[in-house]
């Protein structure tokens, strides 16, 4: 249960940390609006999030492609790596004086963050609950696990804001780094990379309540 509830919390702490804020981080790591008018921010923020779109994408195509032939905890264990990678990356490189050709690299970092995070622990975090869990519980489980992401992704939300004003932009992101590193650390401990058939959990469950 712990490797379920707190993946899945970590995961949402960064995935809507940093997803609900993208406006922030494209006047940091692409430069501020070409233009003056509401017009020009829009359309500047819109760029952004399609392009950033253009690698969250990709990630579930990806996970729904090799999730069977990676392996949940592979998959799971390697995003969370890579995410925290890239959230070093952006942050560190975002912290200091870069020229315009490598603004790019920054929006390349924060782009695989959400790439990874889809072909990676966002979708092991919601299969997971599903595949260890027998069906009499499965469901409670499942819901547990979800609700621990809900309170990651409240957490994310309302503490971006007051640390990017307290520590800077560039510290947040480093420490949505610190975070996804701690979610490879959960994965490592609490998850299981042996899928049981869901029969064989059914009948343990079910032979353990008839000897009750």
């Amino acid at each position: 249960m712990i490797g379920t509830t707190m993946t899945w919390l970590l995961l949402d702490v960064t995935f809507y940390g940093a997803g609900s804020f993208k406006h922030r981080i494209s006047t940091t790591i692409m430069g501020p609006a070409h233009g003056d008018t509401a017009r020009d921010e829009v359309w500047h923020e819109a760029v952004f999030a399609t392009i950033c779109c253009c690698f969250a994408i990709p990630g579930y195509l990806l996970s729904v492609a090799f999730i069977d032939k990676i392996g949940r905890y592979n998959l799971q264990l390697w995003g969370f790596l890579a995410m925290a990678a890239n959230f070093f990356l952006v942050g560190y490189l975002s912290g200091i004086d870069l020229s315009r050709s490598w603004q790019w690299t920054l929006v390349l970092c924060f782009g695989l963050t959400f790439l990874f995070s889809n072909f990676g622990p966002n979708a092991t975090t919601f299969v997971l609950p599903v595949e260890v869990y027998p069906t009499l519980i499965r469901a409670t489980c499942h819901g547990i696990s979800a609700a621990a992401g809900k309170i990651g992704a409240v957490i994310g939300v309302a503490a971006f804001s007051p640390c990017e004003a307290a520590f800077g932009l560039p510290t947040v992101l480093a420490g949505c780094g610190l975070v996804a590193l701690s979610g490879a650390v959960f994965t490592f401990y609490f998850t299981s990379d042996k899928v049981v058939d869901l029969r064989v959990l059914d009948e343990a469950v079910s032979g353990e309540a008839a000897n009750a």
